[in-house]
């Protein structure tokens, strides 16, 4: 028996690296609906501050659910950041000093675009998120919203 030569089958390394990553991407795509479900309902409770120590907020005052997240945060002595004032603003004088001096925790309950600036700036400080929920809207909200700890 012999084995056939086949001499225009090639599989460059670039090609098997491009058929690996889309097959994974592939895969992850079919789980994701599983496991990023949105609920219905915004939770208004608190994370547990004392497992991240979140000393600051972020809310946006257009958000109604942000707001009423925030007054629960308050409970726990946690300080507000107002997106709105402005995000450039908010993070230099805010949240580099904070994280540079002493560290902790920032959760918020804004709009995903938010969160993703928020996220990418803080990844310079070695920070990351540890919590996300996404949250269904209505129709008339055109982004959807996101609750969060960086730490």
């Amino acid at each position: 028996m012999s084995i056939p030569n086949i001499s225009n089958l090639r599989f460059g390394r670039r090609q098997f690296l491009v058929s690996t990553a889309s097959a994974a991407t592939l895969a992850m795509l079919g789980a994701l609906p599983v496991l990023a479900k949105p609920s219905r309902e915004i939770i208004l409770e608190p994370f547990d501050s004392n497992q991240f120590d979140v000393r600051f907020v972020v809310t946006d005052r257009r958000l109604p659910q942000s707001l009423a997240f925030a007054i629960e945060h308050a409970k726990k002595d946690s300080a507000r950041l107002e997106v709105t004032n402005g995000l450039t603003r908010l993070w230099q004088e805010s949240l580099v000093p904070f994280w540079r001096d002493q560290g902790g925790a920032v959760a918020g309950l804004t709009t995903r675009e938010v969160w993703h600036c928020l996220a990418e700036q803080a990844r310079s400080q070695s920070r990351r998120t540890v919590v996300l929920h996404q949250y269904d809207v209505p129709a008339s909200q055109p982004n959807p919203l996101v609750s969060w700890i960086i730490a």
